[in-house]
Formats: C-alpha cells, structure tokens, sequence
C-alpha cells in the first residue's frame, strides 16, 4: 500500500566480485555507482537487489490457451512513475525469491540490467513462457536506480497485453531512498579528539519510519583503523545485510575514533585508550533506547562496549562480538598463561626471566585496595557475560587475530616475532601489538609500532632506596653527586630470580626509564587506562580467535566453520583463505547470509 510501499535503497555504492576489500567503496555515493551500468556488479552487488513476483502466469495459460493466439502477441511489460528501477530477470520460484541473497550459485553475478522507469520496458519471451508453464515463477530482481519524491513512493506498474490492449495490471508502490535514510547515525568521534565531517543525525530516519519498525533496536560499532568515510561504508553494509535477512529493527550506526595516527597498527595502543575514552558516552546515548535492544560490535569495538558494560551500566539484552579484539583472560583468567617457554605471548628476550618479574604480573605485588592491582587484562571484563547475552562470534582463519606460534629452531623455548611475521605487518598483527609493547625503539620496525611504556622492554636506569651496591651505585652529573642508590644497567635475569617484592615494585625490571616513570598509587582512571593499553601485555590470545569458556557466554560460534568450505571465495589464496578479519563485510553477502539471520534470530545457530 503507498502507506506501507516495498522499500528499497538507492544502489550507488561501488561492488565489484565476491569480495570486496577496499571499504570506501562501499560507502554510498562513492566510486562508480553500481546502477549506473546495466549489469549485475558481481555476486557483492545483490545485497541490492530485491524481488518482486509478477503473478501472471495463470492468466498468461488462459490467453495461450484460446485457439489461434501466438505468444509473440502477449507481452508482459514493467513501468515505474516516480523512480527508476533496475530489473534482471530469474527463474526463481516465488518460494525462493530471496535465494540470490543466501546462494552464491545462482549465476546472477553478471547478469544483465534493464532499466525500467516511466518508457516501458518489454519482458523477454522466455521469462513469460516459463511464466505460464509454471504460474510459481515469474520472479525479477529490482534495484533503485534514482530516488522517488521524499516522503511519497513510486508506483511499479506490471501489465498483461494481447494485441496491444491491457488484459491485466497490477501496481505495486515502491519507496526509493538513500541508504543513509533508513537509520540513524552517530559520530563520537569528537570524544577522543577526532575531528567530524559527518555529524550525528539521530532524528527518525524518513525512509524507514520508527512506526514501521518492529520496535526493537540494533546497534552496530565498528572496529580498529577505520576512518569517517570507511565508518559510512560498515554501517551500510551492516544494515543492508540485515536487512535482507529480515530485520526490521531500528538500526543505530555508531563512528568513534578507532584510527588514530599512522595506519596498520603503529598506532594501535592510542586508539585503545580511545575506546576506552568513548565507552561512557556510548553506554550514556544507548541506555536510554526503549524496546529490545541488540548490540553488533567488530573487532576492536569489542573494547567500547565492553567497557560500556563493565564500567558505566549499559545493559544490552543482546550483545554479538565479531572478531573481537580483546584478551580472552579478560573474560576468563584460564586464558591467561605465564608460562615462560613456547609461550607465543611471551617476547622472546623475557624467556629467561621469571615470570613474576613481567609487567603482566606487576599488579600481584599491590593490595586489593591499592589502583595498581587493577593493572592487568585478567577479568577485567568479566561481568559483560552476566550483564547481557554475550556470543562469541570468531574465527580461527583470522589473519589479524590469528596467534603464531611456531618454536624457534634453536629448541631455546623461544618464538621469535618480527613485524613481518606471516608473511605482512597485517598477519598476527594483534599478538604483534601486545608482543612490542615496550619495544618501540629497540626492535627494527617493530618497535616502531610498539610503545616505550612497560611491556616487554628494559629498565637501563632505576632507583631503590633501599639498593645497595654492587647492582646500585652512586650517579654523578659531571663529576657531582645527583642520585643515589641508582641501577644503570638492566636486570640480568639472575638479578630479577633474585629481586625480593619491594624492590620490583619500586624498580621493576621492565621499561621505565625516568622520562616515564612507572604507574603510582594516585594515577587517575585516565592514567590507569594509558598503561593498561600501553604497558601491560596480555598473557592470552584475542577472543576473536577462539572460543572461550567463561561464564555466562551464550554461545561461541566459529565463522570459518561456514557451512560449504568449496564455494568460499578465498579458497585460492595462499594463506589465511578462510574466513578473515573483516570478511563479515567484505565477502559477499550470500556466502555470510547465515551468519546475519543467526543475528536477526537472537543468535540461535
């Protein structure tokens, strides 16, 4: 009805094949708009795409059937006033009119277009015929080439001719839109100190009213290294995706601050703190939603919400992780691994020291009550599986999450890691992060993406009160006295088996030279968060990665276990040709359909 039309988005983003890694082009408006040529642009594009029956094979029997009329007299033609569309034609049953939406061996992945608008556009022969040899047929795939008039829906005309008059119409009003008009946005960008072109819009969207809704909520997040026009690009795609796998909840699209300084990961720890910085106004602008409410968070989002969770009240009924990038001790200590030999989390040149000399145990050597107890990943989102219905939604072929943990050849216990590790900075970059903490500096390139606070580097320089010589000494600053009890050497690992608690909690063996210092008693949150992202490595891998037991998880789901491992398209690559860090975007949506009606159906599998 015109008050209730078919609605359907504009199609001008910039698909191209089964994959399509380069987000921006996603981003609507961007590139080469898709409906502007007159083919299906690969099997990405029939996100776009939406079916309409023509149910006039009965009638087309009937008029056939009458002696002496000849099928080249019968036409069944298409025309919209006040949009225009895009028409391929199928031999889809109207039982399995979505079936380009969830098969990617349709074969529609270059199938030619014709444009349908107000001149009208003649149906082939042979959609009809098998039209009338089976009346369940009759199905065409639209796309929305131009808008119609804000607020007012188009009207699609389907017509039965015979010698040039109308046996039969029937209409059908269509609702033509920008895909951006269908849900809200908004841009915390400015929390972390990041600047916005794209202001938030939180009005009722036009073309998808909240009166047309389910009343439900779902809101999306997006992950790491993800700039304003690439948050566009996600926050489409998500809606589109669950869209077509019948959602018709309110759909809130969130940008915040996830790509700060250079790209792939030299800044990774910054953005970190960012998520950190942005949990309490995303937790604030979605506690107040009425209705169901369901959270979707990729990759380093995970860590918004998380804290949204843990530390400022928001209490989704529903929460979906995908490719999370947060330690899994966060959720459940057993993760958590301080054994020193053949330890992937572990850098290389720490193997010989105690463990309880590492930054990740640091906090041991604090009380309860005393804020450098709270320096560790251990448990720190622990309560999240209890507040809401947590599902791990992972993937063991994850190139970013994946943990290397091949043994040096040396049968040291060691495992050595470089920025090149797998074959590009992009493969284990997460283990990498955690594994330069406190290298930036020391080791080629790597240190370069590290950070020079805790973590796993050196102290060259300490001060203990209580140090004596000859490991302590006096330090003169040209030949007068300025400190002392001074180390200024690093700890042999002799010296730290032997350090007692006092002084490692004083002059820990890990990075902080006096520039730095090392956490106090009286830091404030904010410092609290900045060595934490900074200077304390987590001792587990991602729970993007794996499955993880801790309480209160609903479900854990492997992506990479998709249902026919023959048809994904990565098979022919190299390496990581399973399912990869971003693939919940960038593969087509009929390879990745189950996945988003588990969402829609509140994670049953």
């Amino acid at each position: 009805t015109p008050s209730s039309p078919l609605r359907m988005w504009l199609n001008n983003d910039d698909d191209s094949g089964a994959v399509q890694e380069d987000s921006v082009k996603d981003a609507p408006g961007e590139g080469s708009s898709d409906s502007g040529d007159n083919v299906v642009d690969g099997l990405s594009d029939l996100v776009d795409f939406f079916p309409v029956h023509i149910g006039f094979g009965e009638a087309l029997d009937t008029i056939l059937g009458i002696p002496g009329i000849n099928a080249s007299d019968v036409e069944v033609r298409l025309s919209c006033n006040g949009a225009a569309l895009g028409c391929v034609e199928t031999g889809f049953l109207a039982s399995e009119a979505g079936k380009h939406l969830s098969n990617p061996n349709v074969g529609l992945g270059s199938a030619v277009v014709s444009t349908v608008d107000t001149n009208i556009t003649m149906l082939s022969q042979s959609f009809s015929s098998a039209m009338r040899q089976n009346p369940a047929k009759g199905v065409v795939l639209l796309e929305g080439k131009t808008r119609s008039s804000e607020g007012t829906a188009a009207m699609l005309t389907a017509e039965l001719r015979y010698d040039g008059t109308n046996v039969l119409a029937a209409t059908l009003p269509v609702l033509v839109a920008p895909v951006e008009e269908f849900y809200r946005w908004y841009n915390f960008r400015a929390v972390a100190g990041g600047a916005v072109s794209n202001a938030s819009d939180t009005e009722a969207p036009d073309a998808f009213p909240d009166s047309a809704s389910d009343q439900k909520n779902i809101v999306f997040i997006h992950g790491f290294s993800v700039n304003e026009q690439g948050a566009r690009a996600w926050s489409a795609e998500m809606f589109k995706r669950l869209w077509q796998s019948g959602s018709n909840s309110k759909f809130h699209a969130v940008t915040w601050r996830g790509d700060e300084g250079l790209p792939d990961g030299f800044h990774y720890h910054d953005n970190v703190e960012n998520a950190f910085a942005t949990a309490s106004t995303f937790a604030s602008q979605f506690s107040s939603l009425s209705g169901e409410t369901t959270v979707i968070a990729h990759s380093l989002g995970n860590m918004v919400v998380c804290s949204a969770i843990q530390d400022h009240g928001f209490r989704p009924d529903r929460y979906f992780m995908l490719n999370a990038a947060v330690p899994a001790e966060a959720f459940d200590e057993s993760e958590w691994d301080d054994t020193a030999l053949f330890n992937p989390m572990v850098h290389q040149e720490w193997v010989s020291y105690p463990s309880r000399t590492w930054a990740s145990h640091w906090h041991d050597l604090f009380q309860t009550n005393d804020i450098r107890h709270g320096l560790t990943w251990t448990n720190r989102f622990a309560d999240v599986p209890v507040l809401t219905d947590l599902y791990n939604y992972y993937s063991t072929g994850d190139e970013v999450l994946a943990v290397y943990d091949t043994p040096d050849a040396d049968s040291s216990g060691k495992i050595t890691i470089s920025s090149g590790t797998g074959g590009s900075l992009r493969n284990h970059s997460w283990q990498k992060q955690e594994r330069f903490k406190g290298r930036y500096g020391i080791d080629p390139l790597a240190g370069f993406g590290g950070t020079s606070d805790m973590g796993w580097g050196f102290s060259v320089l300490g001060f203990w009160e209580l140090g004596s010589p000859p490991m302590y000494t006096n330090y003169y600053v040209n030949g007068v006295l300025a400190m002392t009890h001074v180390r200024i050497t690093r700890y042999t690992s002799a010296q730290a088996g032997a350090a007692i608690d006092a002084q490692l909690a004083s002059d820990p063996v890990f990075r902080h030279d006096l520039m730095v210092g090392i956490p106090s008693d009286s830091m404030s949150d904010a410092d609290k968060v900045f060595h934490l992202a900074r200077g304390v490595p987590a001792l587990s891998g991602p729970v993007g990665s794996r499955g993880v037991l801790g309480k209160g998880f609903a479900a854990n789901k492997d992506m990479n276990e998709h249902p026919d491992a023959s048809t994904w398209p990565r098979g022919g690559e190299e390496s990581f040709n399973g399912w990869r860090h971003s693939d919940i975007k960038d593969v087509a949506f009929p390879f990745v359909f189950q996945t988003f009606r588990n969402f829609v159906q509140g994670g049953s599998q």
